[in-house]
């Protein structure tokens, strides 16, 4: 099972980063992070959960279509709240200056992205 635990990260490195962190969740700026932000393990931190809502919200969106049509109309709403609490439980972390993960998607997109050598900072 995946654990929820926050990531432990330097005060400097919270500071420094917690506006792109914050801005990380608006969507594409999360793909700008990665190259403002070279050696900012805050904000890289936020821009991969972020980029995994968004994987989320393609990978869902994909298997809606692929529904019947009163079943993707009652499931999408439910989807769309879903990518919206993970949002807000983003930023919400973000502000207060934590680096945890986002439920159910964040454990597995940090080793996703940590086998895909995705967004790896170059500091």
């Amino acid at each position: 099972m995946a654990t929820t635990q926050t990531v432990a990260m330097n005060d400097n490195q919270v500071k420094d980063g917690k506006l792109f962190a914050i801005l990380s969740y608006v969507v594409p700026f999360f793909l700008l992070v990665p190259l403002i932000q070279r050696s900012n393990q805050f904000a890289h931190f936020h821009a991969r959960q972020s980029l995994a809502i968004v994987g989320f919200s393609i990978l869902i969106g994909f298997v809606a279509f692929l529904l019947p049509g009163a079943l993707a109309g009652l499931l999408s709403p439910v989807f769309l709240l879903a990518q919206l609490a993970l949002i807000v439980f983003g930023v919400i972390h973000a502000v207060k200056g934590l680096a945890a993960p986002v439920p159910v998607l964040g454990p597995y997109a940090a080793r996703v992205f940590d086998k895909l050598d995705l967004l790896r900072m170059n500091g």
